[in-house]
């Protein structure tokens, strides 16, 4: 078998052949898959983009988005991952080498490592992660209250929300999104109509919103929720597990599966999206770079 890797200047470049190589796991495939479907909706294009060839055929493909995101990789085998660890070496000379990368478990982690040996940097796991699929929800006793798609009247609350998630979730200083910044995304999920509420009275006083859920990407047969998230002050309550039961439920009335992306060290959200009827269906990780190795 013979691995190798080319950069693709634009998604024009891209062989169809790549991504329905992805479609042999769309879940385990689906952060690549997903990103490439919302560039060509948005008119984008990545920053960066590779590709990996297996005996001349397409295997594998990774991207990063914008400077400031990991390298998001698709599965690949061991064998080919030298490639393209050397391939991405080879793009830092025109840019800002990647902060970090994401994928399906052991790729990423095998990764950041060759990566490491290779450059002379620290590689540390920022993140292990779960991918849990549904297809089937529980019935559950829900909380009383109202779940409706987030509007424009939302958008200070919510945008308030979205920062703090970035924070509370544990990611990475440069993941995070500050208040200032955060009106521009949580708008344009408002108008997208992917950004949900559940709305339920607090100490006797009338509805609004207490937790939020977000439609993200898409691969071709599922839906990812994210965003999921209530303020501290009103945690506990179920509030959380309502609107990502109702999202949910909206999603398998398409006909396509629902799933979602745990923190595996927070064994709550573990617990919660297991009783709503999501399955275990594989490790991720995220493994972010830093300074230089000692003695390097």
């Amino acid at each position: 078998m013979a691995f190798a890797a080319q950069r693709f200047a634009s998604l024009a470049e891209l062989p169809p052949g790549f991504e329905q190589a992805l479609l042999v796991d769309e879940l385990q495939n689906s952060g690549v898959i997903g990103l490439l479907s919302g560039l060509r909706a948005r008119g984008k294009e990545p920053y960066r983009l590779f590709g990996v060839t297996k005996d001349n055929s397409p295997y594998g493909l990774a991207l990063q988005t914008d400077p400031n995101r990991f390298l998001v990789l698709s599965w690949m085998g061991e064998k080919a991952l030298p490639p393209l660890v050397q391939q991405v070496q080879s793009a830092i000379d025109t840019g800002v080498g990647p902060h970090g990368a994401w994928g399906s478990e052991p790729t990423a982690g095998i990764f950041a490592g060759l990566w490491s040996s290779r450059t002379g940097v620290m590689a540390r796991l920022s993140m292990p992660q779960g991918v849990y699929r549904l297809t089937k929800l529980n019935e559950i006793s829900l909380f009383h209250g109202e779940f409706r798609a987030a509007r424009t009247e939302d958008l200070d609350l919510l945008a308030g929300w979205y920062s703090a998630f970035t924070r509370d979730a544990g990611l990475e200083p440069h993941e995070r999104v500050d208040p200032s910044e955060a009106h521009l995304p949580t708008e344009r999920l408002i108008q997208e109509q992917r950004l949900h509420v559940w709305c339920a009275s607090v100490d006797n006083g009338p509805l609004r919103p207490v937790a939020m859920a977000n439609l993200a990407r898409e691969t071709p047969g599922g839906t990812c929720l994210n965003l999921v998230y209530t303020p501290r002050e009103l945690r506990g309550r179920g509030f959380a597990g309502a609107v990502t039961w109702h999202l949910s439920s909206q999603v398998l009335a398409t006909g396509r599966f629902a799933f979602l992306f745990t923190d595996l060290r927070n064994p709550c959200s573990n617990a919660l999206y297991r009783k709503l009827g999501y399955r275990f269906a594989g490790d991720h990780a995220s493994y972010v770079f830093g300074k230089e190795r000692p003695g390097v």
